[in-house]
């Protein structure tokens, strides 16, 4: 999570912890997806291809219901097999954080920040910390969150938790997809904000745009092709959608009453 609080020389200093988050997840992966084809060797490739075929893992009653970790795997199957794959699944880190870039500036400012969760959520998450410029109150919110998904994984052996896991990588996959859809946008519709950034064009296109385009066709893929979702997995999907309608409609109407319209909490902010 990006920092909430003001940051000095915002753009070389953003774009530089950006680069060494990326390079430091790069040797992760790297050093992660060695051990487990050294380890495993061509079960690995194997085994990521069945487990990651929907058509492979409906025909095999061993795994009807079942949700198989791909990450690792996933990973695995990318190095020992395609270089440029390789290549490709070892950068993605660093090319989603580039592509993230105007939603970590944007969330760089504390005034921003504390202004949109005070008006479109409850204003305890919008308490920020003086000393590590961190949403205190999001960050305990989310560990606690965090820790019975940890506990029911390592003990659940019907697959439960994991199509609500699966089902929401599936969530997330698709809310990303929408901050892309916006840097598609926002050169064109917000120039003066997105001027503040990399200003760079390519053929008269705003870098941005064509970035984001790319990105947005991405998640698209993955979700057009994504392994068939459990019931679980769709449900919580469902129900966590339908949380975050309930949460918008029930704030933007305590907005409108107090003569607040939702187009202007962002929209009537200079540029950071």
């Amino acid at each position: 999570m990006p920092l909430v609080g003001e940051v000095e020389k915002p753009r070389r200093n953003i774009p530089l912890s950006m680069v060494g988050s990326g390079l430091g997840v790069l040797f992760f992966n790297t050093v992660a997806t060695w051990g487990y084809t050294a380890s495993y060797g061509n079960f690995a490739n194997m085994y990521n291809f069945v487990s990651t075929n929907a058509n492979l893992t409906s025909k095999l009653t061993i795994m009807q219901g079942k949700i198989f970790p791909i990450d690792l795997s996933s990973m695995a199957a990318a190095v020992s097999g395609s270089p440029a794959l390789s290549g490709l699944a070892a950068f993605s880190p660093q090319w989603s954080n580039f592509n993230d870039l105007i939603v970590n500036n944007a969330f760089c400012s504390r005034p921003l920040f504390a202004l949109a969760m005070d008006r479109m959520g409850p204003s305890v998450f919008a308490t920020v910390s003086p000393r590590w410029h961190s949403p205190v109150a999001g960050n305990i919110f989310w560990f606690g969150a965090s820790l019975p998904t940890l506990f029911l994984s390592a003990v659940d052996t019907t697959g439960t938790v994991g199509g609500i896991l699966n089902g929401t990588v599936f969530a997330f996959a698709l809310a990303r997809s929408f901050q892309h859809w916006s840097e598609v946008a926002l050169p064109i519709t917000r120039p003066e904000i997105a001027q503040q950034g990399f200003n760079i064009k390519i053929g008269g296109i705003d870098l941005m745009s064509i970035l984001g385009g790319i990105a947005t066709v991405v998640f698209l893929y993955l979700i057009g092709t994504n392994p068939a979702q459990s019931a679980n997995s769709s449900l919580y999907v469902l129900v966590m959608y339908g949380i975050g309608v309930f949460f918008f409609i029930y704030y933007s109407a305590k907005n409108a009453k107090q003569g607040i319209r939702v187009n202007q909490i962002f929209s009537t902010l200079p540029p950071e």
